[in-house]
């Protein structure tokens, strides 16, 4: 039981930084920042912050040319609906 609730923690902490650095890119903001918006975010939809990033993620790889989803890395857990709209 507790090997897998760490478990599930680190797939966590890897969607969370994942989301984290491609907000980093996209924004051109400090790591503090970006963690902050997916936080505002979580709690302003009332939604688990691993939920917020994993969504996040899928857009963002929604928004990639077909041939470079295959270069890019994938969330590993399935989709989360509805989507999320990016904040400015």
């Amino acid at each position: 039981m507790e090997n897998e609730q760490l478990r599930q923690a680190l797939r966590s902490r890897e969607l969370i930084g994942q989301a984290t650095g491609v907000l980093m890119g996209q924004r051109r903001c400090r790591p503090e920042t970006a963690f902050t918006l997916l936080v505002n975010l979580s709690q302003d939809t009332n939604t688990k912050l691993r939920d917020v990033a994993r969504a996040f993620l899928n857009e963002f790889l929604d928004t990639l040319p077909e041939n470079s989803r295959d270069t890019a890395p994938s969330p590993r857990e399935p989709q989360v609906q509805p989507r999320f709209e990016s904040r400015n």
